[in-house]
């Protein structure tokens, strides 16, 4: 028993001892990690020892009292050591690391996945769809909900097309080589099968719209959305790739604004006119202008943290021709002369004031997109401008429902006869 308690006693001796050392190591470099601690203690092992780490934990929680957040952390390392010396084996604690590593990639690959997926970028189909059935309401009084279905079905699949070919298109260019969330990248390189998917969703988009135009009785919206397609195309595919010659902006405004909110319009409005000829009020335009500029504007802010892979790849999109700064100044100008135009219209009388009153209050949001890439690029930190095309989008949904919102509270509140000719 005596010889039993003796080697007890020299084996917490050198434990102590051993853990004594680890702390002055700190003290003297200040780097030692509290994985150090839990090396040279687990090293040391042993069930009769437990005790002795249990009080040296204790001391060193006392301790970290005084020396803040560090000190607290070595202590409940040390108790953790005291665990794995009492039976508990380090090959345990090694596998829970790599449970954490594994889960640690998977959460990765989920947001890259979200973020190729691009699901809050539909918006540029859905807000026009909506604004345009706004239309329709203010003008005849109802919309026929399955053929606006039809028609958002086959304007979904079309911007997956834009998106699934714009990433299959850009791998050619080596242009997304920074881009971890490309398709391309996630798919292993594969670029036939992301074209391959990419054409499929075109097809169905194109038989879904032409379908809905078809029963508008009214082939001018077909015609103008084979002209919005025909855009993104030149936008992005070869041998045009007029994104790469610094004129993305005013093909997507064209695109998404004037062509496709108008020909929204022209099918729904035909469809309630049971297909009769429709005309093109200045309402319609105006809200196909404010629509147009707003979209433009989130693919604007997409380039601002890609200015160096943008300069690599050649492609002279707004933030490469200007700079950080210059694109930055350009960006509240731009929003500035946005409010100008509501202002405009509103005074032309070819926009409602119910409309004008909604709009307003987006301001904020708008001014938000600025100041969140002014002091994110004033702090260095270049790659959270991924986030500004996320506040646009959001700016885009909102200031899109407000006017839809606005043009529907004309003809609750008012009159439709304001900007519509009487039916």
């Amino acid at each position: 028993m005596r010889i039993a308690s003796a080697t007890r006693r020299a084996s917490a001796a050198r434990c102590a001892a051993r853990v004594d050392r680890v702390r002055a190591d700190r003290s003297r470099r200040g780097r030692a990690t509290t994985r150090d601690v839990e090396r040279r203690a687990t090293r040391i092992g042993g069930g009769g020892e437990r005790w002795e780490f249990q009080a040296r934990a204790r001391r060193a929680r006392e301790n970290g009292r005084a020396r803040g957040e560090g000190g607290k952390e070595i202590a409940t390392r040390t108790s953790r050591a005291g665990a794995l010396g009492a039976g508990e084996s380090f090959d345990e604690e090694a596998a829970r690391a790599r449970r954490a590593a594994t889960k640690a990639a998977a959460n990765r690959g989920l947001e890259l996945w979200w973020r190729a997926v691009k699901l809050p970028m539909y918006a540029v189909a859905w807000i026009p769809l909506l604004c345009a059935a706004a239309l329709t309401y203010c003008q005849f009084g109802f919309v026929d909900w399955r053929h606006a279905g039809t028609l958002a079905a086959g304007a979904t699949a079309t911007v997956a097309w834009l998106n699934l070919s714009n990433d299959a298109f850009d791998s050619e260019t080596n242009v997304d080589a920074r881009k971890p969330e490309s398709i391309v990248r996630l798919m292993d390189g594969n670029v036939r099968a992301v074209h391959a998917i990419a054409i499929g969703c075109l097809v169905g988009g194109a038989a879904a719209l032409w379908s809905a135009c078809e029963a508008s009785g009214n082939p001018t919206s077909w015609r103008a959305l084979v002209a919005a397609v025909a855009l993104g195309y030149a936008y992005q595919g070869p041998p045009f790739r007029l994104s790469y010659k610094g004129l993305g902006e005013p093909l997507c405004f064209t695109a998404f604004g004037p062509l496709a909110t108008v020909a929204f319009y022209i099918a729904m409005a035909g469809k309630a006119a049971g297909g009769a000829a429709v005309t093109v009020p200045a309402i319609v335009a105006s809200v196909a202008i404010l629509l147009g500029c707003t979209t433009a504007f989130i693919l604007f802010t997409s380039h601002f943290h890609q200015e160096q892979g943008d300069r690599a790849a050649g492609k002279l999109s707004p933030v490469v021709r200007l700079g950080l700064p210059g694109a930055l100044l350009v960006a509240d100008n731009l929003i500035g002369a946005h409010y100008a135009t509501i202002a405009t219209l509103a005074a032309a009388g070819w926009l409602p004031y119910t409309a004008v009153f909604g709009l307003i209050i987006t301001y904020p949001l708008a001014r938000h997109i600025v100041d969140f890439a002014q002091d994110r690029a004033d702090a260095g930190a270049i790659e959270d401008l991924f986030y500004t095309k996320y506040l646009a989008v959001r700016y885009h949904v909102v200031h899109g429902v407000l006017l839809a919102l606005g043009v529907v509270a004309q003809r609750a509140f008012l009159s439709p006869d304001l900007f519509f000719a009487p039916l």
